[in-house]
């Protein structure tokens, strides 16, 4: 009998197993923690570069006058010999920004470059002698910064589901200066002045550089945290635009990956989970909004959660030109049986959803599926008596529009179909009242539930942003809204 040994194939075999699990572990986790999308806020390379002109705009008139730190030190000058000088009330103005571009690095964040830049530097300059008769002078200068580039390096991340951002690298290169001297023996003192061009240079681009990082680290910041993280929608529900990531940055464009969630107040979270995942970029123009049709439905579900899809018709409510009212007596051909049972009495209908309606999104635009109860009541006295039950299955279609940066939707009657749920008087063909079901949906319900799409939801921009020719588009599974845009802050 012979025994071959497997202890080192079973050690291996163990250790791979171990490793196939912990993999396997992982994935589940990140699984766990990961989180689709149900909106999306997309700048294009055109966005991109736009928001570049508007940003260094703004970033010119922030550093507009930057305050450089005095300086003082000692030198030996030709002529003069040692002397102990210092520069004062140095001031940094008049930036102007030349060409410049704009580079997205996939995965990293946006990397900006500036050339052609110029600038005016003013100060007061004095000097004294070291060593006896102490002669000392002093005056002013103007100094014309030339041939100066800018590049700095943002990368953004996510604080509490608002984008962040901050200056990873950024570099002032101050190429040469022009320097005229005012006052004193100028004549003379360039000798001296000329010696301290490279301290200028190094103070002002410390100065400089800090200047736009501190903007960049604050100001910009502050502009982000303005783009709405919670929109209230009436008094019971609100959107969620939190973001469930860092700011994603593709070969073309910057994506801000958002809940799009509605939720019912205070805090309650719907039990739907959005399963369509919304591509990255779908236009050329600057910006787009891509909505799910899982943001409609926690939106149905929300407005249902909080008792909007219920309510009750009275006989008071129907229109006095409406062909038939809310009486037995007009019922009398169509139910024979509630008239006999119930004569010349006042009715009411009461209409309750008995699960939230779902929607879907597609090429065609919107449908709407829903299922709900019509209670048939009589008034008798002060007491309100069912009648019957009818079960009602509807369609309808809808559709998305725009008006300034709100969204709004519009629901239209499609078809129904209905059945007797429950009868107290007896059991009839409800197809004969099927009319009067298309009425009270497209007369009463409809426009009741439009009132509601009709509050919209603004699209999350920082403030004093406007759409330019926005489009929606409809897709399978979400909507896009697509557009350029105009800064008026």
């Amino acid at each position: 009998v012979s025994t071959q040994s497997t202890g080192p194939l079973s050690f291996a075999s163990i250790q791979m197993k171990q490793t196939v699990g912990i993999l396997f572990v992982f994935c589940l986790v990140n699984l766990a923690f990961s989180q689709i999308p149900g909106a999306k806020t997309v700048l294009s390379q055109k966005g991109i570069n736009y928001a570049k002109e508007v940003g260094l705009e703004i970033l010119r008139q922030k550093v507009s006058t930057v305050v450089i730190p005095n300086q003082s030190g000692e030198a030996h000058v030709d002529v003069i010999g040692k002397i102990d000088w210092d520069l004062t009330n140095i001031i940094l103005s008049e930036l102007q920004f030349g060409t410049s571009d704009i580079v997205i690095q996939p995965g990293k964040g946006l990397a900006i470059s500036i050339s052609s830049v110029s600038a005016h530097i003013t100060l007061d300059w004095h000097y004294r002698e070291s060593s006896f008769p102490h002669i000392s002078d002093s005056g002013s200068a103007d100094i014309d910064v030339q041939s100066t580039s800018i590049t700095a390096t943002l990368v953004f991340g996510d604080s509490s589901g608002k984008p962040t951002v901050a200056a990873s690298s950024d570099n002032v290169h101050i190429g040469d200066l022009s320097i005229h001297l005012h006052g004193g023996a100028s004549w003379l003192y360039d000798l001296f002045i000329n010696l301290l061009k490279g301290i200028i240079i190094d103070a002002a681009q410390k100065a400089l550089d800090g200047a736009i990082v501190s903007v960049i680290n604050t100001d910009l910041n502050k502009e982000l945290q303005k783009i709405p993280q919670e929109q209230k929608v009436g008094d019971k529900a609100a959107i969620e635009f939190s973001l469930v990531s860092a700011p994603e940055f593709g070969t073309d464009y910057v994506a801000l990956n958002e809940i799009g969630e509605f939720i019912l107040l205070p805090n309650e979270l719907p039990p739907i989970k959005p399963t369509v995942v919304l591509p990255n970029i779908d236009t050329t123009d600057m910006l787009e909004v891509i909505i799910s049709e899982f943001t409609l439905n926690t939106a149905s579900w929300a407005f249902w959660a909080a008792g909007f899809m219920k309510g009750v018709v009275t006989a008071k409510q129907v229109p006095p030109d409406s062909p038939i009212q809310l009486n037995t007596s007009d019922w009398k051909s169509l139910v024979p049986q509630l008239y006999n049972m119930y004569p010349n009495l006042a009715m009411e209908v009461s209409a309750d959803a008995s699960i939230y309606p779902v929607g879907h999104f597609s090429t065609a635009g919107i449908s709407v599926y829903g299922e709900g109860d019509l209670t048939v009541s009589v008034i008798k006295g002060n007491n309100s008596l069912p009648a019957f039950v009818l079960g009602v299955k509807l369609t309808t279609k809808g559709d998305v529009f725009l008006e300034g940066l709100r969204i709004y939707g519009n629901l239209t009657y499609l078809n129904d179909t209905i059945y007797l749920k429950q009868s107290y008087i007896g059991n009839f063909d409800p197809s004969n009242i099927d009319v009067l079901v298309q009425f009270a949906i497209s007369g009463i319900i409809l426009p009741y539930i439009n009132n509601f799409l009709s509050v919209g939801i603004k699209i999350p921009v920082i403030p004093d942003v406007e759409l330019v020719g926005p489009i929606v588009s409809f897709r399978n599974g979400y909507i896009t809204v697509s557009s350029d845009v105009k800064y008026t802050g």
